[in-house]
């Protein structure tokens, strides 16, 4: 199966690549196939079982390589940038609060710096200038860019200010507002695939769980998708139990998902079951199921994981159009056409001549004469 390949600045770039991608992207694995001269080629293929690996990237390295770059080359934008960025991602906010006020009065502008110098007040609890700071990114240019994360910045800090003043304690946090900054955080950490930021966002929240009581389940369901992604599914399904627990409607869903998972795997790892015996019970009673798992898992952002359940399933089930047709669309996302090509032909022997088997040829074909790297 031919993989394609990534190519980029080195490590010594910190802007170049979210680094953080080679252990903790959960679509795809990527894996540095060669590291010289300033150039860095990835291998990428399928992330076949949704979750995060420890080999390439430790938490700690992109705020070292930050560091690095920007002492070398202080003046340049897409460094400050960075450097910036890390020190927010690592909860250094005095630190980059220190950091763009000197930019600014060396009249370096930019809306990433003042959006995360925005956000950066938020949590150290400086509403008012986080206010300031956002309207300020308002009016700049490329606004646009980070016009969602400014929507809900401002609404936050005015929504935290005004709470802060009904209860007659201006320089205290409410313990809902605080407890929401930190729902937020972990939510778009894990919306760029930052696992374990996202994890340390939670589990220090939920430390603080009598005060925010409010939000619990929420809480205890992105942290059972942190896990989940992790491979720790025995702790995600207790943080899942804990969730529906406390209200929360999106667990259930998820826990059933689970056990659904659960059938599925232990038919098709069962070695004294003849494949002709899997066959026919998948065939009567699972094949529903197994298109419900892979949609599942094609809505929580795995779709490696819906590929390789395709994948074997069509070998078990052989000659099911329901199957063959995810499967395509599946092969087809990552670019295997070889394997595409194949299942083309299981198809054109299932089902009639028609426009939706016709535009699949012209697609392969297109993506044969893309480059590999």
């Amino acid at each position: 199966m031919p993989a394609d390949y990534l190519v980029t600045f080195s490590r010594e770039t910190v802007s170049a690549f979210p680094w953080h991608l080679l252990d903790q992207d959960l679509v795809y694995r990527m894996t540095p196939v060669y590291d010289e001269q300033g150039v860095m080629i990835l291998k990428l293929e399928p992330n076949r079982s949704g979750t995060i690996r420890n080999q390439y990237w430790h938490p700690d390295d992109s705020l070292k390589l930050a560091r690095a770059a920007i002492e070398k080359f202080p003046h340049r934008l897409a460094f400050q940038v960075a450097y910036a960025q890390q020190l927010f991602a690592t909860a250094h906010y005095d630190e980059l609060i220190d950091y763009v006020g000197n930019l600014e009065q060396q009249q370096i502008t930019d809306v990433r710096l003042t959006n995360l110098l925005a956000w950066s007040y938020i949590k150290t609890k400086q509403y008012q200038k986080s206010i300031r700071e956002f309207e300020r990114a308002f009016s700049m240019p490329d606004q646009k860019m980070l016009r969602r994360d400014l929507v809900r910045g401002i609404n936050l800090a005015h929504d935290t200010l005004e709470a802060s003043y009904q209860s007659g304690a201006q320089d205290e946090q409410p313990a809902v507002q605080s407890d929401q900054v930190d729902l937020q955080l972990a939510e778009n950490y894990l919306r760029f695939s930052e696992i374990t930021t996202a994890e340390q966002t939670l589990v220090k929240a939920l430390k603080q769980s009598s005060a925010y009581p409010g939000s619990a389940g929420k809480r205890h369901y992105l942290l059972a998708k942190i896990y989940l992604a992790e491979g720790r599914k025995q702790e995600a399904k207790q943080q899942l139990n804990h969730a529906i627990a406390s209200g929360e409607a999106e667990a259930s869903q998820t826990l059933h998902m689970l056990q659904l998972e659960e059938v599925i795997e232990r038919l098709l790892k069962i070695p004294q079951i003849t494949d002709d015996a899997k066959q026919e019970h998948l065939s009567s009673e699972s094949l529903q199921d197994v298109l419900t798992l892979v949609s599942w898992y094609e809505e929580s952002g795995v779709p490696g994981k819906a590929l390789s359940l395709l994948e074997r399933a069509n070998v078990l089930i052989p000659n099911q159009p329901e199957i063959l047709r995810l499967l395509i669309q599946s092969q087809l996302f990552y670019a295997q056409t070889s394997d595409a090509e194949k299942t083309l032909i299981q198809l054109n022997k299932l089902t009639p001549a028609s426009q939706y088997l016709e535009e699949i040829k012209q697609h392969i074909e297109s993506l044969r004469r893309l480059p590999r790297f």
